[in-house]
């Protein structure tokens, strides 16, 4: 006769003291170590993520057995939980992937990510504060150092001074505005400034955030109201320089003078540009 196998039953998860809990929360979230530190790190954690995290931290680490988190049932019912707090419904997901690094790690990503924004805007001449100010921003926002939301940063803190606003316009993202103005003939009175809260993406004062290409579209169709005679060309992606070029080097030779000083500002040589018939 076989003898039945011996029935095995099955232990019971080990649940853990509160110092081992409270070991395993400071593993498991390392930003939160404060909490078991200083009444000023407490505090400044409070005032970061808000009572009610902490308050679910602190008593996960006092009351592990209520919580269990030794089992599948335990760790849903604190999921559910932490998603119920403040800091979770108000801070997105790449913001809290950051906040809940370790310090080690934050700081390794905010090296890296300064040191990208300084190479990308070492022209604006960016204090080591304000490129850690705009990497945190880039971090925790998960933007990549090309993006317009990272240049709209960098120029922001360059243009808090009169230095940094004349840093900003003779940078080459000026440059390929003024460009784009000069091509067009376009010049609004205000103009440093339009190219200053395109640079930063403050809105006009009609609250609109304007960009380079709604800035050439402008230009555009403001050559386009005082030259419609040349719609075909502009459609065909001429600007107003691409047309008066030509005329510009036969004008410099028959009157001796360098292309540079025949301008389309000039009414004597504009109107080689012609008018709607």
């Amino acid at each position: 006769m076989v003898a039945s196998p011996a029935v095995v039953e099955p232990v019971a998860p080990k649940t853990a003291t509160p110092e081992e809990m409270k070991a395993a929360m400071m593993v498991r979230y390392p930003s939160f170590a404060g909490i078991w530190g200083t009444p000023e790190e407490l505090a400044a954690l409070r005032t970061e993520f808000g009572n009610d995290l902490i308050d679910l931290i602190i008593d996960v680490s006092k009351r592990p057995k209520v919580y269990a988190l030794e089992t599948t049932a335990g760790q849903k019912a604190f999921d559910v939980k932490l998603q119920s707090t403040t800091y979770y419904n108000t801070v997105d997901a790449t913001k809290r992937a950051f906040d809940l690094q370790s310090d080690v790690d934050k700081q390794k990503t905010l090296k890296d990510k300064g040191e990208e924004i300084a190479a990308a805007f070492g022209e604006l001449n960016l204090s080591p504060d304000q490129i850690q100010e705009v990497a945190l921003a880039a971090a925790r926002g998960g933007y990549a150092t090309s993006s317009i939301a990272v240049s709209h940063l960098a120029y922001q803190r360059a243009g808090k001074n009169t230095a940094g606003s004349a840093t900003m316009l003779a940078g080459s993202d000026a440059a390929n505005l003024k460009k784009i103005a000069n091509s067009y003939g376009y010049h609004p009175a205000n103009e440093d400034e339009v190219i200053q809260n395109i640079l930063t993406g403050k809105p006009d004062a009609y609250g609109i955030v304007q960009t380079a290409e709604s800035f050439k579209t402008a230009a555009r169709n403001q050559a386009m109201a005082l030259y419609p005679h040349l719609k075909g060309s502009f459609d065909a992606g001429s600007t107003v320089e691409d047309v008066f070029g030509s005329y510009r080097s036969l004008a410099a030779r028959l009157l001796d003078k360098t292309e540079d000083s025949i301008s389309l500002n000039d009414p004597m040589f504009s109107v080689a540009l012609g008018t709607p018939q």
